[in-house]
Parts: C-alpha cells; sequence; structure tokens
C-alpha cells in the first residue's frame, strides 16, 4: 500500500488534474482525510468532484455546498409511440437510468404491445442487465446497516406516489422492526433516527416540512419503491383490487381499495364461504384492515392465520369486535391496533386465551365508547408498550397494569387522568 501511494504522489506531482469519483459511498470521514493528502500535492488548479447518493458523504468529503441533481424534464421523448413513450417517461421520474434502461428494452421495437407491456408492468418485474436501473439501485440498498435494510424491505407496504405522514413510517416500524438494547429510549426516538437516515440516501422525495424544519411527510419515488418490493420478494405484497393471486409466502399483506363497500374481505384474501383456502396464508404476519366503513364483522376463518403477528385495525365505523370467535386462533399475535372504532366497548373475550402469553404490543385510541378493558390484560407477560389514547368514558383501567414492567402511555382519557 505504501508503494502504491508513493507512486500516486509522483504521477500528481505538480500537475494540475480533474478526478471524478462516481457513485461513492463509504462514509468513513478517517479514510477520505488520509486520501485527500496523497491527492493535495498537485499544482494549483486541479479539481476533484464527487458524485454520490449519500448526504453524509457530501458532507464529508465537500469544500462547497453540493449541487442537487434534478431528474430529466419530459422533454426527452422516444421518437415514435410519443403517447406511450411520454407515459413511460413519467414512469421512469425523471431518472436518467431508468429511462436507459427500458429505452434499451424498446429500442428497435415499433410494435404498440410490446410498448404498452413495458408501460404497464412494474419495473421490478422486467429482466434486466446488472448495468440498467434495479441492479444499481440495489448497490445503495446492499450499502445499508442491516437495520435499514429490514425496514426499507418494509416499504412495499405504504403506497407508492402519495404524500405518507412521518409518523406512518415510524409507526409501523415500531412493531417489531425497530431494534433497540435500551429499554429507556422510545421507540419513536429510533424509528425517527431511522427515518432521517433513509431520508439522507434519497430514499424519500418531496418532503413537506413544517415552518422550524421539522419533517412533516414524504413520497417513496415509484423506482424507490420498486427496488423495495423487489428485494422483499414475495413476503411484503401491496395488493391492487384486482389481484386475484396472492403468493403462499406472502407474509405482510396490504389491501387497499377506494370502495370497500361490500360487508366482508375480498374473497382472495379471506374467503367466507370457503374457509379452507385461509390455509393458503398461514405465513401471513401482518394484516391491516382501515377506512372499511360498511366492514360489520370479521370472519371466524381469520382463527387460520396462526403465524398472524400484527393484527392493526382503525377507521371501521360499523365493525363490531364482540364474540368473535376467530381471534381465538391467533395463537402467535404480537401486536395489535384497535383505533377509530366507535362500536367497540370492550375487547374481544376470545382474546384472553393467546394473547397473555404472546401480546407485546398494544394500542386502542379514539373508541369513543369504550367502558372496560379486560381483566387479563395485567396478565400479558410479555407486554412492553401499553397505549390508551383519545378514549373519553374510560374510567379505569385492571388492577396492577402499572405493576408490569410494560410502559403505559394514557392521552387524552380524561376520567383517567391522562
Amino acid at each position: 500500500m505504501d508503494q502504491l501511494q508513493g507512486c500516486l504522489g509522483e504521477v500528481l506531482q505538480q500537475k494540475r488534474y480533474l478526478l471524478v469519483l462516481d457513485d461513492v459511498w463509504n462514509e468513513d470521514q478517517h479514510k477520505w482525510t488520509d486520501m485527500r493528502e496523497l491527492l493535495m500535492n498537485c499544482s494549483r488548479g486541479s479539481k476533484i468532484v464527487v458524485t454520490t447518493r449519500s448526504k453524509m458523504v457530501a458532507l464529508i468529503t465537500g469544500t462547497v455546498p453540493p449541487y442537487y441533481l434534478r431528474g430529466l424534464g419530459q422533454d426527452n421523448l422516444f421518437p415514435n409511440l410519443v403517447e406511450i413513450g411520454k407515459e413511460i417517461v413519467k414512469k421512469c421520474g425523471g431518472v436518467p437510468l431508468a429511462v436507459k434502461t427500458l429505452g434499451r428494452l424498446l429500442y428497435m421495437k415499433t410494435d404498440k404491445n410490446e410498448w404498452l407491456q413495458i408501460r404497464d408492468n412494474e419495473i421490478w418485474e422486467i429482466e434486466q442487465n446488472k448495468s440498467d436501473i434495479l441492479p444499481i439501485l440495489r448497490l445503495s440498498y446492499e450499502q445499508m446497516p442491516s437495520h435499514l435494510r429490514q425496514c426499507f424491505a418494509y416499504c412495499p407496504m405504504l403506497p407508492k406516489g402519495q404524500e405518507i405522514p412521518r409518523e406512518d413510517f415510524i409507526n409501523r416500524w415500531a412493531q417489531g422492526f425497530i431494534q433497540s438494547s435500551n429499554r429507556n429510549r422510545k421507540l419513536e426516538d429510533i424509528g425517527n433516527q431511522y427515518f432521517d437516515e433513509l431520508l439522507s440516501r434519497f430514499c424519500f422525495l418531496d418532503v413537506v416540512q413544517a415552518f422550524d424544519g421539522e419533517i412533516l411527510a414524504c413520497k417513496i419515488h415509484n423506482l424507490v419503491h420498486d427496488l423495495a418490493q423487489s428485494v422483499s420478494g414475495a413476503e411484503c405484497l401491496n395488493v391492487k383490487p384486482n389481484a386475484f393471486v396472492v403468493s403462499e409466502r406472502v407474509r405482510h399483506l396490504f389491501f387497499h381499495a377506494e370502495d370497500m363497500s361490500r360487508k366482508y374481505f375480498p374473497r382472495f384474501l379471506l374467503p367466507l364461504h370457503k374457509p379452507e383456502l385461509v390455509q393458503h396464508f398461514t405465513a401471513l404476519r401482518l394484516l391491516r384492515i382501515y377506512e372499511c366503513p360498511s366492514l360489520c364483522s370479521l370472519p371466524s376463518s381469520i382463527r387460520y392465520l396462526t403465524s398472524l403477528e400484527k393484527l392493526w385495525i382503525w377507521n371501521c365505523e360499523e365493525l363490531d369486535l364482540i364474540d368473535r370467535e376467530g381471534m381465538s386462533g391467533l395463537t402467535s399475535l404480537q401486536s395489535l391496533l384497535l383505533m377509530g372504532l366507535p362500536t367497540l366497548v370492550t375487547l374481544p373475550l376470545e382474546l384472553k386465551d393467546t394473547a397473555p402469553t404472546t401480546l407485546k404490543y398494544f394500542r386502542i385510541a379514539d373508541c369513543p365508547y369504550l367502558v372496560e378493558l379486560p381483566e387479563w390484560l395485567p396478565n400479558c407477560s410479555s407486554l412492553q408498550r401499553l397505549y390508551i389514547e383519545d378514549c373519553p368514558v374510560l374510567a379505569s383501567i385492571p388492577q396492577g397494569i402499572y405493576n408490569h414492567n410494560a410502559n403505559v402511555h394514557i392521552i387524552d382519557c380524561p376520567l383517567l387522568g391522562g
């Protein structure tokens, strides 16, 4: 190494040079300082240009403010099939390498159907070479520390191209994706740290800031979303209403639809009339149900979801959870979120059979008619965090809950003094 450094010094001695360091990821300040000393034996006027996707690298190496490249405009159009080409360019989100990747696939192709296939498929589903967009973006993912990779791979569960509140990221990561050996440090604080780290790696865009600079919301770039789906494989799926097939390997499933007027789940998800089909989802670990105003009940067939670890339900005005025998089958349930349920007066009785041995995180919020919590709640030996929020008529909580090791947070519950 010393010999190589000596050779570099001789080459640069008293010479003026332009050095371009492309796509730098090393964030070790000491290594950069050592390298800079080797490069200083030169003539006045020498320049070093560093390109990177990491704000930390720009901060460490920069001697002037960084220049942030903007995406390509939509004037760089394909010569043929202009209207379809415009939609494909828009899909690329202004990223030159994405345009290059799809342009290579369409080169010398004039069949309209082939262009439509590229337009209508997700980029992560298209076969690519090592020099194309996703393999190169994957290098960014591989440079992340393990705790960030886990949170990043969960991003397919978030909507593509929509504004997402910062709290949405953190609340979801807090259900088992945030690692901390310090019980006194709040999961929210660690989640905020994770968010800032991913933001510094340009994973998010269109950031919304408050007057004091606090990040309130952001979007996930379409290509970043595709990368997350690529690295998570079939374990995390964001399912659209027209989907009919779901992989048996799925562990996290997000079903979303503008119209959920039917009073039961989509048949492909939890068939009511053929409950034996639910056995195909025995690996499912997370189920979120939200903003289903006409959903009146959960099917008893959810008892087959024996691997389900997280059940989150919110903003379902008509949902009745009383006497649901399916709850007794949730033998792996660790995280339970019940929020925005006006008909809820107490927890399902069936939870007492499994929750005391498995439940770690429980949040109940915005339940205006909740009058009691079950007596078995203090028996949850694994409970780490309990949140009770905005339950105005809840007058008491079970004896012994404060003697538990769990962190208890009570907010906007006037009869509880919180």
